[in-house]
């Protein structure tokens, strides 16, 4: 939320444990900003697909900010325009649809999941934020 101008005690009642934390960091949020840098969005990556949307995984799929096109240069995340996530998503569809033969058993042949470097988290507030964030969304 902006927290602009917000009076100091109500910062300091409102989300004590980010001032601590700040204040922990040498930043005293009644005084400054929190110093933020979005390096995240300048992060090259994503998944690579073709013009289908395909990935190097059988029958899986990747559009939107998710994946990797090459459309826009660097493919910075976070920054695919919304022309480019309809048009492959509408490519992804067309050619899953194509790929299926009149079976509605499409996972067939999609490889089970493996974990690999992916940890569970432990922090409940995240995972209370996420999960409820996603309850929203359905």
């Amino acid at each position: 939320p902006e927290v602009t101008g917000m009076a100091a005690e109500q910062l300091k009642t409102g989300y004590p444990v980010i001032y601590k934390h700040c204040l922990e960091c040498g930043v005293d949020l009644t005084k400054e900003a929190i110093p933020v840098v979005p390096a995240a969005h300048y992060t090259c990556g994503g998944i690579p697909v073709d013009l289908n949307g395909c990935t190097q995984v059988e029958r899986l799929y990747a559009v939107g900010e998710c994946s990797y096109t090459g459309l826009h240069g660097a493919n910075r995340l976070a920054s695919n325009s919304l022309s480019e996530a309809a048009l492959y998503g509408v490519q992804a569809a067309e050619h899953a649809i194509s790929k299926m033969n009149g079976s509605d058993r499409f996972w067939e042949g999609v490889p089970e999941w493996q974990v690999g470097l992916a940890k569970q988290s432990r922090d409940a507030i995240q995972v209370a934020f996420h999960w409820d964030e996603g309850v929203k969304a359905e």
